[in-house]
């Protein structure tokens, strides 16, 4: 199964109040992120993080975390291995932008932009995943190997990557349409560019 998604954990807030502060409500329906039932989800996961998933890639950015950097630590992740092949994850503490990583081959073939200071744990398993790059390169697998290193980052950082998640988690959706007009993304394909423009706006 492809992934063209978006998502974005809080620790230490309950769930009603990371919901309420992007505009939307638990339906207490049990689904599967990525099942595409339902537009939203969310989880919770263990060491007090609360974690909203989107179908839509486009959904999450800069300016939805930033709504959530005031309940406490955020992560957040948008993937796409459908479209664009694009994964990007950062995080945020106390609303400033505390680590990035991209990969975006829109850019280059085999690009990986990092800023900031990834969680613990984080150079080793770029390492690892640049030598299987290498050397399924050489043998022309044609595997995306970087591809999997922002994913990583956000699993050392809150423990979700949403391809390795089993667990149901609970449906949710807009909560009146003020909120959906106040929440949702025009839908405009969010690049490199666009990512760098959020983080521009978002350490004003």
């Amino acid at each position: 199964m492809g992934w063209r998604c978006s998502w974005m954990a809080v620790q230490g807030a309950s769930k009603e109040a990371v919901l309420g502060a992007v505009g939307l409500k638990d339906l207490a329906v049990e689904t599967y992120h990525g099942s595409r039932q339902y537009p939203f989800s969310v989880g919770v996961l263990p060491r007090g993080w609360i974690v909203v998933f989107s179908e839509d890639y486009d959904w999450m950015t800069n300016a939805h975390a930033a709504l959530l950097a005031p309940l406490g630590p955020v992560v957040a992740c948008c993937v796409d291995d459908k479209v664009a092949m694009a994964s990007i994850a950062w995080s945020l503490q106390n609303g400033h932008e505390v680590w990035r990583v991209t990969h975006d081959v829109d850019i280059d073939p085999r690009p990986l932009v990092v800023s900031g200071e990834p969680p613990e744990g984080f150079d080793e398993i770029r390492r690892r995943l640049a030598a299987e790059q290498v050397a399924g390169d050489a043998e022309n697998h044609g595997c995306d190997y970087i591809f999997d290193i922002p994913l990583e980052a956000a699993r050392l950082a809150c423990g979700f990557r949403m391809d390795q998640w089993e667990p149901a988690f609970s449906a949710a959706e807009f909560a009146d349409e003020r909120a959906a007009r106040a929440h949702r993304w025009p839908g405009a394909k969010r690049g490199l560019l666009s990512s760098l423009f959020d983080v521009l706006l978002i350490r004003r």
